[in-house]
């Protein structure tokens, strides 16, 4: 064996400067922060789609949900039917009956329908027993 590694055995009986034998320390277990939560939940959010939802959505219903879920900041995403068919891939017209799909089947709620005039829309991402509820 090497001069300085030591065996399972030895690591167990290891003994602190003083000659005592060294307690097994319990491994801390911190809080979470507020980031870390909020992290776990959006983790959890698209877990409970791809659970749920991904074998009855079609592509661009998919691409769609995800764009606006990884847009939603503070509860709500933000963003144009042009922008969303630019990310998508698909045409504005598209976007526009896939929102129908997705509000109507309860995975998106919209809060402010936007327009000429009016800026963009702001929707509500929902997702497991939110969208089943409604």
């Amino acid at each position: 064996m090497a001069r300085g590694v030591l065996t399972a055995e030895q690591l167990t009986q290891y003994r602190d400067r003083t000659g005592r034998p060294r307690e097994q320390a319990e491994p801390k277990v911190l809080p979470l922060s507020r980031g870390d939560r909020v992290r776990a939940h959006r983790f959890e959010t698209v877990n409970a789609f791809v659970d749920v939802a991904l074998r009855d959505l079609n592509g661009a219903e998919t691409k769609v949900w995800l764009v606006l879920w990884r847009d939603t900041r503070h509860g709500t995403a933000c963003v144009s039917n042009k922008e969303l068919g630019t990310r998508t891939g698909h045409d504005e017209r598209t976007v526009r009956r896939v929102v129908k799909l997705l509000v109507r089947t309860g995975w998106l709620e919209v809060v402010k329908r936007g327009g000429i005039g009016r800026g963009a829309s702001v929707y509500r991402v929902r997702v497991g027993r939110e969208a089943s509820q409604k």
